[in-house]
């Protein structure tokens, strides 16, 4: 009897442990996989935000996105003209190009955003360490990443960050001082990573020639990019000055169907009162998740750059969650029948 009771208290110690580590699994799955993307608020159509005292590129940079300067005067745009920008270049007052747009109130606002922005990468908890501060030949996967010094991607390295298969997934790097990014590195998205939802919340930022850079730099003071470099994101300064050589930078979107504020929200669709009298089998070839009923196919955003997406998967995380839960399961089977053929030997009589 003692032996039936005792291996009765050992069934329910090791069913409460394992569905324990499965909910902490499951728990842990859903944490990482909902960190909320960095409202951009009106800074969020800037492709290069710059203070003070000026914005200064040498060579044929092309721009896509808006370009604003303030508090320091239009006329500390050097070097840029408005052919070279695929958007609208803004100033504080009228001493800048005559191309420029003055529109202080504008500028003000979107400044606050950025202040705004840097704030809410920065108070972001649960912030991981990376090895060494060194970002270099890291595959990381969605969620945030702190250092109270500087990071560094170093010696042309690669860094890579992983979606996972959720077009949503959100990277968010704190920095105490500076990012370093060598001549020739690059940062490589796969898995459904996408640039509108990569952060970096710095100091400053320097970015050396020819380097392959993602994401929204959300600098507290300046920005350099050296010769050749391709961003595909935002450069938004603070306080100081952006400057440029010979480079591209568009700005990041996040590829059609993502809503970056609220990826948990089903969409419903909006039937056409009036569909088209005439439907075509071409009418329903293209599956494009979110444009409207008969609406012409749209070609890929801008902002997305020369980083090719494959097909987005399902956002669902029953696949990860059944990983945590197997295993708890056959924990749990072993013992049931260890258990239960140690409880019958013992019961069993003995031969006389």
């Amino acid at each position: 009897m003692k032996n039936t009771v005792r291996a009765g208290k050992l069934l329910t110690v090791g069913v409460a442990l394992t569905l324990t580590i499965g909910m902490l699994g499951l728990g842990l799955t859903a944490d990482a996989s909902h960190t909320a993307t960095v409202g951009l608020g009106l800074a969020e159509p800037f492709a290069i935000l710059s203070g003070f005292p000026n914005l200064t590129n040498v060579g044929p940079t092309t721009i896509t996105g808006d370009v604003g300067l303030m508090p320091a005067p239009g006329a500390g745009i050097i070097g840029l003209n408005c052919v070279q920008v695929t958007g609208t270049i803004y100033a504080s007052d009228a001493t800048g190009l005559p191309c420029m747009t003055n529109d202080q109130p504008r500028l003000v606002l979107a400044k606050g955003a950025l202040t705004t922005a840097i704030g809410d990468a920065a108070g972001r908890l649960g912030g991981l360490p990376v090895a060494a501060n060194e970002l270099s030949a890291k595959n990381l996967s969605h969620g945030v990443y702190k250092s109270a010094a500087a990071m560094a991607l170093s010696g042309g390295g690669t860094l890579t960050l992983n979606g996972g298969g959720d077009p949503g997934a959100v990277f968010i790097f704190q920095l105490g001082t500076q990012l370093t990014v060598s001549n020739g590195s690059t940062v490589s998205l796969i898995n459904g990573a996408q640039s509108c939802h990569v952060f970096w919340q710095v100091d400053t930022a320097i970015i050396g020639t020819t380097a392959t850079f993602v994401g929204t730099v959300l600098a507290a003071t300046s920005i350099t990019v050296a010769n050749g470099s391709t961003i595909d994101g935002r450069l938004l300064a603070g306080t100081g000055n952006v400057t440029l050589i010979n480079d591209t930078i568009k700005r990041s979107t996040c590829s059609t169907g993502i809503n970056p504020d609220a990826r948990d929200v089903v969409p419903t669709a909006s039937p056409s009162p009036s569909p088209s009298p005439s439907p075509s089998p071409s009418a329903s070839a293209t599956p494009a998740p979110t444009s409207a009923p008969g609406a012409s196919a749209t070609p890929a955003p801008t902002g997305i750059g020369s980083i090719a997406f494959p097909e987005l998967p399902s956002t669902s995380t029953l696949e990860e969650d059944m990983t945590f839960l197997i295993l708890p399961i056959l924990i749990v089977a072993f013992a049931v029948l260890y258990l239960v053929a140690r409880a019958r030997r013992r019961r069993a009589p003995p031969i006389a």
